[in-house]
């Protein structure tokens, strides 16, 4: 009930009142099945409200008390969505570094990291670095679905570069 509470505040935009709630939760009742996602609403909650350092800290906090919860690796990408659009590209790749990097990261959500830290990469004009965590991806996960964006990720990058020969090489 108090999750539902929690959660009905959250959808009409009662964001204090939301976040008060959800912190009672992770308080009063850690280990219950409702403390890891009342944890990453709460740091939702911080992202819409552009608090970074919150959302850091329910980031770790995420990753220590529920390590084994989805809602750990979910909360890491969103926290590299909002440093990347907030302007800090650059805290994005080292926050999606720790997914990749993770031997406890299902092969998927380290793919898709490594995939969107090149593409963040390119985005800043680092294209050899980008390239790089790219040849990584494909040697790593040749089997993710991340692994074929990211051969057209590359072909992109080199013909941005108007090399058109190694463009080609990824685009066939």
């Amino acid at each position: 009930a108090l999750y539902k509470a929690a959660n009905l505040a959250f959808l009409k935009g009662g964001y204090d009142l939301s976040e008060q709630t959800f912190s009672r939760i992770i308080s009063k009742h850690p280990s219950t099945a409702f403390a890891a996602p009342a944890l990453y609403k709460k740091l939702y909650i911080h992202l819409l409200a552009g608090k970074a350092a919150e959302a850091e800290a329910d980031a770790a906090a995420l990753k220590e008390k529920y390590p084994s919860s989805a809602y750990a690796v979910h909360a890491m990408f969103a926290l590299a969505d909002f440093q990347r659009d907030s302007g800090s590209p650059q805290k994005a790749v080292e926050t999606l570094a720790k997914i990749s990097g993770d031997p406890a990261s299902p092969p998927a959500f380290a793919a898709e990291a490594l995939y969107d830290a090149a593409y963040t990469l390119f985005k800043m004009g680092k294209n050899n670095e980008a390239v790089a965590l790219l040849d990584k991806l494909s040697k790593e996960y040749p089997n993710e679905a991340k692994t074929s964006e990211g051969f057209y990720l590359a072909g992109d990058i080199y013909s941005s570069a108007n090399d058109w020969e190694k463009a080609l090489i990824y685009y066939t």
